[in-house]
């Protein structure tokens, strides 16, 4: 399986923060600006980088859409070719849109995908796999939906697995990391992946 190590910005309040499992109670802030954080991940050389709105995701909307205009401005003011993604609170046509016109290259679609999946395979044909991505946040087996708010009843595999069959190298249809708040070690989540997800090998 090939792996590509993509950063990730988590915001709250225009800020740079890191949630423990999902508590937003344990909210740690940081001094850098998302913008100049994310023109230190260019400056690394990184190609794509991850963007999680999470006030959009408790909100179920986008919310923190002028501070991703400013990381998408502050990179192309720069030149660099870097990919933004980005997902929280997508949740419906205007929210996607709004993603879209503040700069971002791809939308992640997480709780979507769990409760509407014929919404998510609507906007696959609108935009194509290369503007949108399947997310899952997994907290044990299950899916987390709302940013880490509920767990949904079932296991990522049941939730993704049928309705967003995993394609082989040559399929156009999109893969998407999962992030996992996880207890044990990552080989063992990468090899249960791996053992439903033959073609990605």
């Amino acid at each position: 399986m090939k792996s590509l190590i993509v950063p990730a910005i988590d915001i709250i309040e225009g800020r740079c923060v890191r949630l423990s499992k999902g508590d937003y109670s344990s909210c740690k802030v940081y001094d850098a600006e998302p913008s100049q954080m994310a023109l230190q991940y260019a400056d690394c050389g990184v190609s794509r980088i991850h963007l999680v709105d999470l006030d959009g995701a408790k909100a179920g909307r986008p919310v923190n859409l002028r501070t991703l205009e400013k990381i998408a401005s502050a990179l192309q003011k720069r030149s660099f070719g870097v990919t933004l993604e980005c997902g929280g609170g997508i949740s419906g046509a205007d929210a996607i849109s709004s993603v879209f016109d503040a700069g971002i290259d791809c939308a992640i679609i997480g709780s979507v995908a769990v409760r509407e999946p014929s919404l998510m395979h609507g906007w696959l044909k609108t935009y194509g796999p290369d503007r949108i991505a399947l997310g899952a946040d997994v907290r044990g087996r299950k899916v987390a939906v709302r940013g880490w708010l509920e767990d949904s009843p079932s296991t990522w595999t049941s939730s993704y697995g049928n309705s967003f069959p995993l394609p082989s190298r040559s399929s156009s249809a999109p893969i998407s990391p999962a992030t996992e708040c996880f207890r044990g070690p990552l080989s063992a989540f990468t090899r249960n992946w791996a053992k439903h997800s033959p073609d990605l090998s």
